[in-house]
């Protein structure tokens, strides 16, 4: 399951048991979204022995279904882009000037650049 961090927007499949295989983001139509706030579904997915299924965050046993969205900390020292992040969240770190005979050498860690 993937989660587009800018629309809230699902993809990907799940799996249950009456249900069969589900789609949250359906290329016939429907697409299911997440609050990250509340960790609320809303939309429709597609489930193949069953079909449309109406995912809504507000039934009476919606703390069943919710996903917690859990941030991690991202430690940026002598530098700037720190802080707490959701998961796929895209973040813009920058190093401090180094001191006057020092350089600048790496970012280490999960870093793209």
């Amino acid at each position: 399951m993937n989660r587009n961090t800018a629309t809230g927007e699902l993809s990907g499949f799940g799996w249950a048991t009456n249900a069969g295989w589900i789609n949250f983001k359906p290329a016939q139509g429907g697409g299911v979204t997440i609050d990250p706030a509340t960790g609320d579904f809303s939309g429709y997915a597609w489930a193949e022995n069953i079909g449309w299924i109406k995912l809504k965050g507000t039934a009476a046993n919606a703390a069943t279904y919710k996903v917690a969205l859990s941030e991690s900390t991202l430690t940026v020292t002598n530098g700037t882009g720190g802080g707490n992040y959701l998961p796929g969240t895209v973040v813009g770190i920058v190093a401090n000037i180094p001191a006057a005979g020092q350089v600048f050498d790496k970012w280490t860690g999960d870093t793209a650049n």
